[in-house]
Formats: C-alpha cells, sequence, structure tokens
C-alpha cells in the first residue's frame, strides 16, 4: 500500500486563512472575521455589513447615523427605563450552523419601553 499524500488546505486570497476556515476565500480578510474583510475599517466584517463603502455604527448594521439616532439613544433615554436581557442561547434569529448566522446572533437589540 502506498500512502497517498495529503494536501493541507490553500489559502486562495493569500490572507492566512486556509480552506474551509475561510469565510471569504476569495477576498482577503482578516482572522478575527474568518478572514472576511472589513474595507472601512468599522469593525463590521463586509458580509454583514450593509454599508460596506462608508464607516458605520454596529447600532445600524454598519451604516453612518444619517440622522443622529445613536447620540439620541446615548444622550436622552433615562437609565431607569433601560434593562438588560440575554436571549442569545433561547432566541437566537439566526442559524448557528453557518457564519452568517452566528454574526446575525451576535447583536444587541432595543425595545423602547414607556
Amino acid at each position: 500500500m502506498v500512502p497517498v499524500p495529503i494536501e493541507a488546505p490553500k489559502d486562495t486570497d493569500g490572507d492566512g486563512m486556509p480552506g474551509n476556515g475561510d469565510a471569504c476565500p476569495s477576498q482577503a480578510g482578516i482572522s478575527g472575521f474568518k478572514g472576511c474583510p472589513d474595507k472601512n475599517n468599522d469593525g463590521i466584517p463586509d458580509p454583514q455589513d450593509k454599508c460596506p463603502a462608508v464607516p458605520g455604527s454596529p447600532l445600524f448594521w454598519g451604516c453612518p447615523d444619517s440622522n443622529n439616532d445613536e447620540g439620541i439613544i446615548k444622550q436622552q433615554v433615562d437609565a431607569a427605563r433601560v434593562k438588560a436581557m440575554d436571549f442569545g442561547k433561547s432566541h437566537p434569529p439566526g442559524n448557528n450552523k453557518t457564519a452568517e448566522g452566528q454574526a446575525w446572533n451576535r447583536r444587541v437589540a432595543f425595545k423602547v419601553s414607556q
């Protein structure tokens, strides 16, 4: 029996993330984003960034805050009205079996109370 050499997974885009570990195998990216790029450096991987050409806020899925909603949230909500609740494991909106679903499940949602 002749041993068959096992070929290591190839890094097709040269970003240091080979084979199945690279969620964006045709684009060079960042290892912290599973090999996907963040072209606008806003901290949101381009596949999840709704506005990948311009820096934005995680509150707006990577898009800029065009009408200062983020400032309103930071400055005008009474702390007594803010309650943190964790539903990540019990109510994930995305499929945890895919990288895109896992990224969607890492989220913060707000519900305004009276």
